[in-house]
């Protein structure tokens, strides 16, 4: 039976739809007696009348009653509502391993974290006489507390008796449910014995758990097949491919145990999964000990105080003992050390790739921080202290790189390049830096940086004046930036990224005065050089070095991984790793893409009504006309979220980065920025998905922010140039050629045209912080400061009476406006509406979408933890092993 939202099941209110799997549809719903989230599982309409059917749905409550585990969601109860039969069970927030699959092979150590669980999980259902029967990745979720083991709807009480079975006639239905002719489970996943329609033990659910810790590693199934027959067969007959053969760094030992698990014997595999799950403990505490020694995890203040007195002391001791012999020119320690690092004060933006930087010495790390609902602004932190100091006057701040000397920290804040002395002081403007991607300070007292997103790489002397370009871009060869340069110990070469198309990046060599550059390699982020002699880089998430002649500048030997999953975006090279001189290696691990916080609905109040789509770094999110459909980017790629069957849809395939996506005004095309012929062309799809992608514009220049207009007569849009950004319009009906809306000396974003069409409203940085303006459109006229202290990414409601903005402390803002020809007026001071938890920086790009009548909002929110950094003691050392 299909629910609508708000319909009752007794003392449960529906809130909305979850998902459906064989036995039923699942429901997001509200305890109006405990008023607590929880979910529903009803049985399925077409399967209410099946006596046999019911009975199993009633048998899986209580299998799941039976078995009190944390990694098996609890039951709460069970009931009977106008003929349905449903189970209430926690509701839990996260994402199903399956679609945590879908995004490629998880890390390993998670992968071990997460086989673990699970193992442990089924260990204690089989002790209770319990056999899942139908374990995948769909039937586990994950959240923040782990792996949850989910739908015992396929296990088999072994005190009960049996229901009636069927001969094997045919292959499992898309259902997957017993019958006359199905099997039980998922073909995927079965155990041979259950393909020959043989007694189903614990033993099965170990080789289903073997064949989903295979593709939690390798990204793989462990069987294919080109059919069902022929799937079936190869479960019955062969085994994968080694999962060190697919993925090298795997320790063997895995090797064995998953190998063991798919045995297709039952007796020769391992007799129960709490050996399973010994074994992979034993796996992950042995990598642990062969890769890094000691490991220290740096608590946060709420823990047992001498928990974290005794880390501190041992992380002090440990950098102390390799500082000293650095500094007595001893040979340093032969075993790297490593450990977690969880900022104290501050909170790494989970999903962004912001930066950070070890100094020279070894000893400090400044990095990109805020505060819940503050600016970015620079912390400082000793590696050998567990807290951390925000530097005073650096809001706003991004890519922070240290003095030689590690006294000073030169950073880009508010379009300019500054510096500020770490032991007190104002900070000091160096030069204009409009949207500045990465500087290096050289032993010889200049800086070299990249002061525009599109051009080449300036120098200046550390102390201040103007600064003049050093590259030159190579214009047959599609460049339009080069960025990220690192001087080299001689304090006159440096390496650099040069951009074409993304991913596309290079890796050159160059000289500050200006001689032909040399190429050294290709496809990677950007690089920095490192003692004894190496270069280091990022290639698909993960971090390698590679031996470097620094007299002869070329490379030697072969890339060597130090360290997987990097935080990196390969569209513009940006990597969150640091190396300091000292063998200090610092850098931000995550799982692929971001998963850094989830799209929500919420009201006026900023009260949550539901939770969108799953954990990840969703970006510049747009309502459709209709309100059905949420259009997003996410890893490079833009999505449509139907809200109605709660299901996202890829949009875009190609190599390149699409994002930014804006919906026509019937909603039948979207409109959105890619990379595929330079650094930002405009382009056009279907939004049904079909069709070929359109270019609309690609002219010079990088595109941003795109709207189009409530009437569907132009597209505005955000065009950077070396001197900063404007706002052009394309129009639309009929076609025609783009013209500029708004063009001044300062920086004009996030463009969006009034209902009426009458009015476009954007942000500036005419002053600091930057305000929302309203001026008339398509021609100018006069302007009008809505904003009082700040704002940025404005949003009309749909009637034109209310605008929305950001402020600096990222709470919601309302205004008031009212029009009367050709005046426009503020009718009140803007009101807050709730906290977005967004903050403000060069990298701030958290958006957010508004119903017609104002009343939900659709924002990604971010996580408020702060990330774990991981920091490795003479790295070095872990190239010999």
């Amino acid at each position: 039976m299909a629910l609508a939202n708000g319909a009752r099941l007794g003392a449960y209110e529906i809130i909305g739809p979850l998902g459906a799997g064989g036995m039923g549809e699942v429901y997001q719903a509200r305890d109006t007696r405990l008023n607590r989230t929880i979910a529903i599982k009803v049985l399925a309409a077409r399967l209410s009348d099946n006596p046999e059917l019911r009975e199993r749905f009633r048998r899986e409550a209580q299998v799941i009653a039976s078995v009190n585990h944390p990694h098996i969601c609890v039951l709460h109860d069970i009931g009977t509502h106008e003929g349905a039969d449903y189970l209430v069970m926690e509701y839990l927030e996260g994402e199903t391993l399956a679609a945590r699959l879908d995004r490629g092979a998880l890390p390993l150590d998670e992968a071990l974290k997460y086989a673990m669980q699970v193992a442990d999980a089924l260990d204690k259902a089989h002790r209770l006489g319990v056999v899942h029967r139908d374990l995948k990745p769909a039937n586990i979720m994950l959240t923040k507390t782990g792996a949850k083991l989910l739908d015992f709807g396929l296990a088999k009480l072994k005190q009960t008796d049996d229901l009636p079975r069927h001969t094997q006639t045919a292959l499992p239905t898309e259902a997957g449910l017993t019958g006359h002719g199905v099997l039980l489970g998922t073909l995927q996943y079965m155990a041979p014995e259950q393909l020959e329609a043989k007694e189903a033990d614990s033993r099965t659910d170990i080789f289903a758990l073997g064949v989903v810790i295979y593709e939690m590693v390798t990204g793989r199934k462990a069987f294919s097949g080109k059919s069902q027959i022929s799937l079936a067969a190869a479960i019955l007959e062969q085994m994968p491919e080694r999962i060190s053969s697919v993925q090298p760094l795997t320790p063997a030992t895995l090797d064995h145990i998953v190998e063991r698990c798919l045995v297709k014997d039952p007796d020769e595999r391992w007799q129960s999964a709490g050996d399973v799950m010994r074994e992979i403990r034993w796996v992950s505490a042995t990598k642990a000990n062969a890769i890094v020694a000691p490991s220290v995890e740096v608590r946060k203040p709420s823990q047992t105080p001498w928990l974290i007195a005794a880390a501190a002391l041992i992380l002090a001791t440990l950098i102390g003992v390799l500082a000293l012999r650095q500094f007595r020119h001893q040979p340093a320690a032969t075993i790297p050390a490593q450990f977690h690092m969880s900022p104290t004060e501050g909170s790494i933006p989970a999903g962004a790739v912001p930066f950070a930087a070890v100094s020279p010495d070894g000893a400090r790390l400044v990095y990109v921080a805020s505060q819940p609902g503050g600016n970015n602004r620079l912390w400082l932190r000793p590696l050998n202290s567990l807290t951390a100091q925000p530097l005073t006057g650096t809001d706003g701040a991004d890519d922070p790189f240290w003095s030689p000397d590690s006294r000073h920290v030169a950073f880009f804040a508010q379009g300019k390049l500054k510096r500020i002395d770490v032991a007190g002081g104002p900070p000091v403007v160096l030069c204009d830096a409009q949207n500045g991607e990465g500087g290096s300070w050289g032993t010889n007292g200049s800086i070299i940086f990249t002061p525009a997103q599109l051009g080449p790489i300036h120098i200046v002397p550390a102390a201040g004046g103007a600064s003049k370009p050093i590259t030159a871009l190579n214009t047959e060869a599609k460049e339009v930036l080069h960025s990220y340069p690192v001087f080299l110990p001689d304090g006159k070469h440096f390496v650099y990224i040069a951009r074409g198309n993304a991913p596309n990046h290079h890796l050159y060599v160059a000289s500050v005065d200006g001689t032909s550059a040399q190429k050294l390699m290709d496809g990677v982020s950007r690089a920095v050089y490192a003692d004894p002699g190496y270069v280091i880089f990022n290639r698909d998430s993960t971090l390698f070095a590679q031996g470097f002649d620094v007299r002869n500048r070329a490379l030697t030997g072969d890339p060597r991984p130090i360290l997987e999953n990097v935080s990196t975006n390969m569209g513009n090279g940006r990597s969150f790793f640091t190396v300091s001189p000292q063998g200090v290696l610092v850098a931000r691990q995550t799982d692929g893409p971001v998963a850094g916080g989830q799209i929500v609905a919420l009201d006026r109040k900023g009260g949550q009504i539901a939770v969108i789509d799953r954990p990840g770094s969703h970006d510049h999110i747009e309502l459709s006309p209709d309100e059905q459909k949420l259009a997003y980017n996410l890893g490079g790629d833009v999505y449509v979220y139907d809200l109605r069957r709660n299901t996202p849809t890829r949009l875009t395939f190609d190599g390149a980065n699409d994002w930014i996506p804006t919906w026509s005004a019937d909603g039948n095309h979207i409109a959105f920025v890619s990379t595929r012929k330079g650094p930002g062309g405009i382009y056009q799809k279907l939004s049904n998905g079909g069709g070929q992608d359109e270019v609309l514009f690609d002219e010079g220049g990088q595109a941003h922010h795109l709207h189009w207009t409530p009437d569907g007569s132009h597209l505005v849009f955000e065009l950077m140039g070396k001197a900063g950004s404007d706002l052009w319009a394309l129009p639309m009906q009929p076609r025609g050629k783009p013209f500029p809306v708004v063009e001044q000396d300062f920086d004009e974003r996030e463009g969006r045209v009034s209902p009426d069409g009458r009015w476009i409203a954007y942000e500036s940085d005419d002053v600091n912080p930057r305000q929302i303006y309203v001026q008339s459109f398509p021609k100018p006229g006069g302007r009008w400061q809505v904003s009082t202290a700040g704002g940025d990414q404005p949003r009309w409601r749909a009637d034109g009476k209310e605008l929305y903005y950001i402020a600096p402390d990222g709470k919601l803002m309302a205004a008031q406006v009212k029009t009367s020809g050709a005046a426009f007026e503020v009718a009140d001071t803007p009101k807050p509406l709730f906290q977005t938890g967004a903050s403000q920086g060069n990298n701030a790009t958290y958006s957010y979408a508004v119903t017609r009548d104002g009343q939900r909002f659709y924002l990604w929110m971010p996580h408020t933890e702060g990330t774990p950094l991981t920091v490795i003691m003479n790295w070095p050392a872990a190239l010999l092993k």
